[in-house]
């Protein structure tokens, strides 16, 4: 796939079900991927030995494994963002469809299958801003911005609280 940074998507032109794919893509992970240079063909993920070529979708799992061993960070696989993509998408309010759409996954009813050309692309836009919403609120937790004093003449950190409770 490739960053069509203009758009802001991530597009495929041929998927592992034969159908081309775009995604948009939420707010920070553009901010990310506006500070990468693409290379001499433009593209911003390119194949290691024909970089005229945009990367293969099973490409992703041979980065998990050496972002795994670089780091020390417990092994995962693709399958298993895709899984908790898929939960915490559900959390976030976005319908079942909709996250199968942003998974490409391919719906088998007959409409789907033969008549329904749309590309949902405002509807995935949507959700990708809801999903940002989410997401951001998740990280907003983890990360807690500091909260000043009374007088704000200082500031404080969750973790000065925590260290102040157990002295």
């Amino acid at each position: 796939g490739n960053y069509n940074k203009v758009d802001g998507l991530l597009e495929w032109p041929t998927t592992k079900n034969g159908r081309p794919h775009a995604i948009p893509i939420p707010r920070r992970a553009r901010e990310i991927l506006d500070g990468l240079t693409p290379n001499e063909h433009g593209l911003y993920f390119a194949r290691v030995y024909n970089t005229a070529e945009p990367m293969r979708c099973y490409s992703c799992n041979k980065l998990i494994k050496s972002f795994v061993e670089d780091t020390g960070t417990p092994h995962f696989i693709n399958r298993d963002l895709r899984r908790t993509f898929k939960t915490l998408a559900g959390a976030a309010g976005l319908s079942k469809e909709i996250r199968d759409r942003l998974q490409n996954h391919t719906l088998q009813d007959v409409s789907s299958k033969s008549y329904d050309r749309w590309n949902y692309m405002p509807e995935k836009r949507a959700a990708m801003k809801k999903w940002n919403t989410f997401a951001q609120a998740m990280l907003n937790k983890k990360h807690p911005k500091p909260a000043r004093e009374k007088r704000g003449l200082s500031i404080r950190t969750a973790a000065d609280d925590a260290a102040r409770q157990a002295a």
